[in-house]
């Protein structure tokens, strides 16, 4: 998943599935191996949801931050 200035504004993302974790359980990725994505309410990025947490491999966490979520 490569991102830069002439990648597409919208593209489909894989299906996620959303749970709570309290604040006293552990995390469920390990630092190394995930990253915080933001999302957000529309493709304007205007009004942020929350960080969701995805595994992916080091050299993937950049561009998943980049590249963020919108829900449309």
């Amino acid at each position: 998943m490569a991102v830069d200035q002439n990648s597409a504004a919208i593209s489909s993302a894989p299906v996620i599935h959303v749970a709570w974790i309290g604040m006293d359980e552990p995390e469920p990725y390990r630092q190394e191996e995930s990253a915080e994505i933001p999302l957000f309410v529309a493709s304007n990025r205007t009004e942020f949801v929350c960080q969701v947490k995805v595994p992916c491999s080091q050299g993937q966490r950049e561009q998943w931050v980049l590249a963020a979520f919108t829900r449309i």
